[in-house]
């Protein structure tokens, strides 16, 4: 969660939350939810905090930049999203076992969650979603010279891999998440010389090529995964339904609903004049 994306993250965390109680009975160890903050705004991170403590997430992690390289930093060319990689191996690192990564954009349906051990078939690899085009079209040359490889003539038209819904199982799909975090650690990797958003994806772009050397290929689309991308544009909304429909305390200070107001005062729309609306 970045501050920008708070609202993507509010609403994908009540999504998340409202799949995990209609899938798991009160009564069965439920999935955790991490959240990560990986440069959040006081006021959302006591909102956060808030939601915390009335049982919607389980934890809410600072991301520490300081242990890796500089270029990660997520206010420069957005750290060339290698920070994703990082917070993703410290969660294999804590937590070892079925593992699920959703951007804030990606929300899942309740059959997601039925689905999993589904899409695990292939255990050495990550499961996710197709994504547009192929690795051909969002790879810049520079990564397989990294790599010391001409381009992959046999990898021609391989999906590109969505990355923003990943599933699998930490104790299986170790050698691929070595890899790809080698990889995020690298500039020049993940982000060669000569590379940008118009001609190459980053950690995407990575993650595609090494599925693609250990066989694992992204063949289905987000609908059947179940889960829907890109959501972010409909998140205040969200919000408002859910709030509208359910009772969540928000225990934060006057001066964080005043920051909280501000933030929505730059925003427009019907659905963002109710959102976040001062509560008693």
């Amino acid at each position: 969660a970045s501050a920008n994306h708070f609202c993507a993250v509010h609403a994908w965390l009540y999504r998340t939350y409202t799949a995990i109680n209609l899938e798991y009975p009160s009564n069965v160890p439920r999935p955790r939810i991490v959240i990560y903050d990986f440069g959040l705004y006081g006021w959302q991170i006591s909102l956060l905090n808030s939601l915390k403590s009335a049982g919607f997430l389980t934890e809410l992690r600072k991301f520490d930049y300081s242990k890796y390289p500089d270029f990660w930093d997520i206010r420069i060319h957005k750290g060339e999203y290698g920070w994703k990689v990082g917070a993703l191996s410290e969660i294999v690192r804590d937590f070892p076992g079925i593992v699920v990564w959703l951007d804030s954009g990606s929300l899942m349906r309740t059959p997601f969650l039925r689905n999993i051990e589904n899409l695990l078939v292939k255990d050495k690899c990550i499961a996710s979603p197709r994504s547009a085009a192929t690795l051909f079209v969002w790879t810049h040359p520079g990564m397989y010279d990294y790599y010391g490889v001409p381009q992959p003539e046999e990898f021609r038209d391989v999906e590109n891999c969505s990355s923003g819904v990943l599933v699998f199982n930490t104790h299986t799909a170790g050698k691929l998440l070595e890899d790809w975090l080698d990889c995020a650690l690298h500039k020049d990797c993940i982000a060669p010389p000569g590379s940008s958003r118009k001609n190459h994806r980053q950690d995407q772009s990575a993650f595609t090529y090494l599925s693609a050397r250990e066989g694992c290929f992204c063949n289905l689309t987000a609908a059947e995964f179940n889960v829907m991308n890109h959501m972010d544009y409909q998140c205040a909304e969200n919000v408002v339904r859910f709030e509208q429909l359910n009772s969540v305390p928000w225990n934060i200070t006057e001066y964080d609903r005043l920051r909280m107001k501000k933030t929505k005062s730059r925003r427009r729309g019907p659905w963002w004049d109710l959102l976040w609306e001062v509560k008693p």
